[in-house]
């Protein structure tokens, strides 16, 4: 089994309509995974709009996961209340496991 590296999980926000999920699996290019710092900037850029390959429309929630010495969860955004955070972590899971389960892999 080929485990791909995964960053963090985003959720956009519909014009008057209330919430819709957009759930967004970042991939991290293979050749450079060791170095989150760099990562990081880059799906900073993409969030931007800088990279015109990317795009994630308007961002309200980003969820980050950091496991180092200890684990920490983060939330940003105008959106990042802990259930809003919580429930964005949870559907990047089920989305996660539901990819594993159709393709498996």
């Amino acid at each position: 089994m080929t485990l791909t590296p995964i960053l963090g999980f985003m959720c956009k926000r519909c014009g008057g309509t209330g919430v819709e999920p957009i759930l967004s699996v970042v991939k991290l290019p293979v050749g450079g995974i060791t170095d989150v710092p760099a990562r990081l900037r880059e799906l900073a850029d993409d969030i931007e709009g800088k990279n015109d390959a990317k795009g994630y429309g308007d961002v309200h929630t980003c969820a980050v996961v950091i496991f180092g010495d200890r684990l920490h969860v983060f939330g940003y955004g105008t959106d990042a209340a802990a259930p809003t955070v919580g429930l964005v972590l949870q559907a990047g899971l089920q989305k996660l496991a539901s990819s594993l389960v159709e393709h498996g892999t």
